[in-house]
């Protein structure tokens, strides 16, 4: 480590967690990399995270929302260890990214431990659930516009792509989309975001996104990440009763509403996700799959945007709402087919 600031950091970091735990700290590294002002310190006794937060509202939000969630027993989420102005020490919930695990992993094991994440984020909602969020946060995507913009996503896809630009019935996608009553939702739940402790018990990080909105979204985040390694729709069935329980609900109504909601979000989600892919890669050309788990970079590798494409048209296909948005999914999936000679099944990376 060589830049001033990283230096300057170090230093601090020293100091603060000698004297928060009375211990000399071994080492610290940087998990996310230099450009994340995100830490691992190591003490004889204990590893910690301290990340700082440059946004002063990300980092209130964070720090309410693991405190709420504290108070609620849930485990799935850092301990908050101790504040000291924009630096957060928290409990490490593991080194291994729940990214990279799932890349290690056999077919079956894979499926199972996106199984174990989606249940992570229902422990995670059912606390949020047993608490008061008052103002503590913000609406997310909760306006009239924001919402009509969102579900006109795949129409800027097209244009992106320079394919035909899909019909969009915004008027019906707002009224699947609007939320009546908001949940907390941690956003951003993209599987770098998780990480594995010793006995493979997966817990949820970085929560300075979060706010209220349907809850669905979450799990939308999870299921539209280019970073799985796993193809959704031949497993998709094995995921509905996790969802089902997503909806807090008993009532098979309001579950299959849900999962509605759900299909339909993650279906835009991922039209926004093939934008990002689209934007990075007119910066810079491919990026390799290790370099992508590793630091937790956008997904511009054409298996990964390949198999978002189709868990996009998969889900498309499930509802009137965006049964258009079918064939936009098929023909960007074959665009990265096209540009590599891939192969329909994408070998594992």
């Amino acid at each position: 480590m060589t830049r001033p600031d990283i230096d300057a950091d170090v230093a601090s970091l020293r100091t603060l967690i000698s004297a928060t735990f009375g211990e000399d700290v071994i080492r610290i590294g940087m998990p996310g990399g230099e450009k994340r002002p995100v830490y691992r310190v190591h003490t004889p006794n204990r590893s910690v995270i301290v990340a700082r937060r440059v946004d002063s509202t990300g980092l209130r939000h964070e720090r309410a929302a693991l405190a709420k969630l504290a108070t609620a027993g849930c485990d799935r989420v850092p301990e908050v260890l101790h504040e000291q102005g924009d630096l957060t020490v928290i409990r490490d919930l593991g080194r291994r990214r729940l990214n990279v695990v799932l890349h290690q992993r056999g077919a079956e094991a894979a499926a199972e431990l996106l199984r174990d994440a989606l249940r992570a984020l229902v422990d995670i909602h059912t606390c949020a659930a047993r608490v008061e969020w008052g103002d503590l946060l913000a609406p997310i995507t909760a306006t009239r516009k924001e919402i009509r913009h969102f579900a006109r996503g795949p129409e800027r896809l097209a244009r992106l792509y320079g394919l035909p630009v899909p019909k969009v019935e915004v008027d019906a996608l707002q009224a699947v989309l609007t939320v009546d009553t908001p949940r907390m939702v941690k956003w951003d739940c993209r599987s770098a975001n998780a990480a594995l402790d010793d006995a493979d018990r997966i817990g949820w990080f970085d929560f300075e996104h979060c706010g209220l909105r349907g809850g669905y979204e979450d799990f939308g985040w999870l299921i539209a990440d280019e970073a799985l390694p796993m193809e959704v729709a031949p497993i998709y069935d094995s995921l509905r009763p996790i969802l089902r329980d997503a909806a807090l609900s008993d009532d098979p109504a309001k579950q299959e509403d849900y999962i509605k909601r759900f299909e339909i979000f993650t279906c835009l989600h991922a039209s926004l996700r093939l934008r990002v892919i689209r934007n990075e890669l007119k910066k810079k050309s491919w990026t390799p799959a290790h370099r992508i788990l590793r630091y937790d970079l956008v997904g511009a590798d054409p298996h990964m945007a390949a198999r978002v494409a189709r868990t996009g048209g998969f889900l498309a296909r499930r509802h009137r709402e965006t049964r258009s948005f079918a064939p936009l999914f098929q023909e960007v999936e074959q665009i990265f087919v096209r540009a590599l000679s891939l192969p329909r099944t994408p070998p594992g990376v």
